[in-house]
């Protein structure tokens, strides 16, 4: 009998060894699930925009969700350094977004120290993502350098076009200002149209021309006079 129950009693030490080990090696792994494995990276990340403020969300993990916190990063291409918000899993939110800037984000996951873990346990950073006013863009580059070209060349248009109306209005008074300072003197090739048109500049053949019309228009001035002095003389012999 004695030996019935001392095998009985190795028997039922074995098997409580055997579901202690099983425990134990049940703990350690959640143990280590829960504090000692890197987080996996935020899923399925949204950005929901209203106005100045944006909420982050991502799908809660499996596990050790209250341990988890979402931490959210922000820059502007003005700023050098990353500003942060943290909060719990899985939403966070931040406000005051200028919505003439681009802004750079970025989350993760972190685990909460030291109440779920001693050693600062964060997962990988999600892609970066772009917005500017709640629109996503391909990168922060684009959206400054296209309105500061359209903003060169119209004040570049504007400057040329500002230009050729004060250019307009200067000569519009300067020529003013020279016919009232300087009359205009009449220019002497059209008193000798006849000269350089009709004869190719021969001025001994146009001034022979000019005589003999200056003759022709005296001579019969001259029979006139005489013919009317023919006429006294006989009416004086008559009396």
């Amino acid at each position: 009998m004695e030996g019935f129950f001392s095998d009985k009693n190795n028997a039922e030490n074995i098997q409580c060894r055997i579901i202690w080990e099983k425990r134990s090696k049940y703990i350690i792994t959640k143990f280590i699930s829960l504090f000692l494995v890197k987080p996996n990276r935020p899923e399925n990340v949204t950005f929901f925009w209203k106005e100045d403020t944006v909420t982050v969300s991502c799908n809660k993990p499996e596990r050790a969700v209250k341990c988890l916190r979402l931490e959210l990063q922000y820059k502007s291409k003005f700023d050098k350094q990353w500003q942060s918000r943290t909060s719990k899993c899985c939403s966070v939110g931040e406000q005051g977004f200028d919505p003439r800037k681009c802004y750079s984000f970025r989350v993760r996951l972190k685990r909460l120290v030291p109440y779920c873990n001693v050693v600062n346990y964060s997962s990988d950073w999600e892609a970066e993502t772009f917005w500017m006013n709640g629109t996503l863009l391909d990168s922060c580059n684009d959206d400054i350098k296209s309105p500061s070209n359209t903003l060169i060349v119209l004040s570049c248009l504007l400057a040329v076009l500002l230009m050729m109306l004060i250019l307009l209005i200067l000569l519009c008074k300067w020529q003013r200002l020279q016919k009232s300072v300087m009359p205009s003197i009449p220019d002497p090739k059209y008193i000798f149209d006849d000269l350089f048109s009709d004869h190719n500049g021969n001025f001994q053949v146009n001034i022979a021309i000019l005589t003999g019309q200056i003759f022709t228009f005296l001579n019969p001035m001259t029979i006139s006079k005489s013919s009317n002095n023919d006429s006294v003389q006989n009416e004086t012999f008559y009396i």
